[in-house]
């Protein structure tokens, strides 16, 4: 959501003015700042922040809550869901999940798959995560026995993963990443140690005076494995600035495709990536 000020806000405390014009909490919104969630002319700012008349304010943030114990979900927001299915069977549901959306997380998370595919169908249930800023294809099981299985598959390493990404910098033609990823938890991300548990290979399939355009294919699917990884081989991808990405409307990483049983499920690749001069 983009609301644009005009003169009535000009001045006006950023805080104060989402808090009024959405009724909801300061605690809320002081974490929807903290998280980026709201960014005014595509840039993170701070709760005392002001506006001025012409400043466009970005809201990623989805969900309804009126009350820090309930999360309701808006029936628009269900048929939004509704748009981002590209397949539907008696089993499965696969979607083209947004980037700024969280697979779980319930209203810590905002926006959330796991809620909506629960409003859209009762019994749905995730597979897989993908970190919110990543977009693209996830599969999401319509019962018990189906999740059971698919998680087993991705467990198992039996479910082949493809992404792109646009990172900084001119990467070689290919290269495989091979190291052991652990968390730092004050820092609340993860770094490579040396060791063979984590894999990623990625190959170059376009370059340009700023950045390169990655196909990816992960072997082992570790917390933030593939930005990690490629930060670690100073190839941050654009737009990841918690692994030294350039500032950007968005992070240029795109889960592309999953195949497994034979089928490949395919997510179209976001505008974004067509604007920064690459077609894939």
């Amino acid at each position: 959501m983009q609301i644009t000020i005009n003169q009535n806000y000009h001045n006006s405390r950023v805080d104060r003015f989402i808090r009024e014009h959405f009724n909801i909490p300061q605690n809320l919104v002081a974490r929807l700042i903290r998280e980026k969630k709201i960014k005014v002319n595509r840039k993170k700012i701070e709760i005392s922040s002001h506006l001025a008349d012409g400043d466009v304010v970005s809201i990623y943030y989805f969900l309804e809550n009126t009350n820090t114990n309930e999360v309701h979900i808006n029936e628009n927001l269900v048929e939004k869901f509704k748009t981002w299915i590209l397949h539907e069977d008696d089993d499965l549901l696969v979607i083209n999940k947004p980037n700024g959306v969280s697979s779980q997380g319930g209203v810590v998370s905002g926006l959330c798959v796991d809620v909506l595919a629960k409003a859209y169908f009762s019994e749905a249930r995730i597979t897989h995560r993908l970190d919110r800023e990543t977009s693209g294809i996830m599969i999401l099981a319509k019962n018990k026995f189906t999740a059971r299985e698919i998680t087993g598959l991705f467990a198992n390493g039996e479910v082949l993963k493809k992404y792109y990404a646009v990172v900084s910098g001119n990467a070689v033609t290919q290269k495989t990443i091979i190291t052991d990823i652990q968390k730092d938890t004050k820092a609340q991300k993860m770094f490579v140690t040396n060791g063979n548990s984590c894999i990623t290979h990625y190959k170059t399939i376009a370059r340009n005076e700023q950045y390169s355009l990655l196909e990816i294919t992960p072997e082992t699917g570790k917390m933030h494995q593939i930005r990690v990884h490629l930060a670690s081989v100073n190839l941050p991808i654009v737009g990841d600035e918690k692994y030294g990405g350039d500032l950007h409307e968005r992070m240029f990483l795109h889960a592309f495709s999953i195949s497994f049983y034979g089928k490949t499920f395919v997510s179209p690749i976001p505008k974004e990536f067509t604007n920064l001069g690459f077609t894939i």
